[in-house]
């Protein structure tokens, strides 16, 4: 049911237990000066309508409901409403969300249940003047230049805060890269070493050999010293093979650290690149 110009008028609608809760608040200004304001609950409204003097104003105030997301104080500026307040009421032990909309000038209203939406429709007596859209244009067209302005700072600091995170992080990746490289070296020496202990027992073992062919007598000695240093020779074979392996893994992992600094620079400038490319266009 929906009040045209009367005060206390009415729409009476049933809930069922659950409160309704006001989210949200849109404003539209039409080409003949009429405000058209959308409250966006969870549920379809029960509601009162009514006006008072001194200022003039309009008071709707939505039964059993709660205030949610909405913005409680709102200057509209439109050529009929000048302020709009939502605010939650508690009248002898009910809430409700009350909303006064100021008016500029002599109206009449209507309000409307569109769902779960309560559309409040003020139309003003008089039509604006021509100059009246003018000056809200140019003052709108500043107002969108100066929220783009400063969205595109927003976006260039991020990118600039972005970028100095990324690179902390490569500066990182990249000591932890070198770290694996020194383990990379340690592992070289140690592989070199390993080789050099093998020819070593291998020329032990070879030189014991010779003295078992050429020995005469006291033979069991020297097939001692030949088994020790086939075993010193196996030894360090299997020295030099797990020196080598280490080494192989070392050299993966150091290359996987470098890749991973690379790409962590790189997708940051990539991403700072394309938001200051952005902020650039806005």
């Amino acid at each position: 049911m929906a009040s045209m110009g009367h005060p206390n008028a009415a729409s009476v609608l049933p809930l069922v237990g659950v409160p309704n809760q006001v989210d949200g608040l849109s404003v539209e200004e039409l080409d003949d000066g009429t405000t058209v304001l959308r409250l966006k609950g969870t549920l379809k409204p029960t509601f009162n309508v009514y006006r008072l003097d001194d200022p003039d104003r309009l008071v709707v105030d939505i039964a059993k409901s709660a205030k949610g997301q909405v913005v409680p104080h709102v200057p509209l500026d439109t050529w009929a409403c000048g302020r709009v307040t939502v605010g939650a009421v508690s009248e002898r032990g009910a809430n409700l969300v009350r909303v006064v909309v100021q008016l500029k000038r002599e109206a009449s209203y209507i309000v409307v249940p569109d769902g779960d939406t309560l559309v409040v429709t003020v139309t003003p007596r008089e039509a604006p003047p021509e100059q009246y859209f003018s000056r809200k244009s140019a003052s709108k067209r500043k107002a969108e230049m100066e929220s783009q302005q400063r969205r595109a700072k927003k976006l260039e600091a991020d990118a600039t805060k972005l970028k100095a995170a990324a690179s902390a992080e490569a500066k990182s990746a990249r000591a932890k890269a070198e770290a694996a490289t020194k383990k990379v070296r340690s592992a070289e020496a140690a592989a070199k070493q390993a080789r050099a202990a093998e020819s070593r027992a291998r020329a032990s073992e070879a030189e014991a050999q010779r003295e078992l062919k050429g020995a005469k007598s006291n033979r069991l000695q020297v097939r001692r010293a030949l088994k020790k240093a086939t075993q010193a020779r196996e030894k360090a074979e299997a020295d030099r093979k797990a020196a080598e392996q280490k080494l192989a893994s070392a050299e993966t992992k150091a290359q996987a650290k470098r890749k991973e600094a690379e790409r962590l620079l790189a997708d940051a400038e990539a991403v700072a690149r394309k938001r200051l490319a952005h902020a650039a266009k806005s």
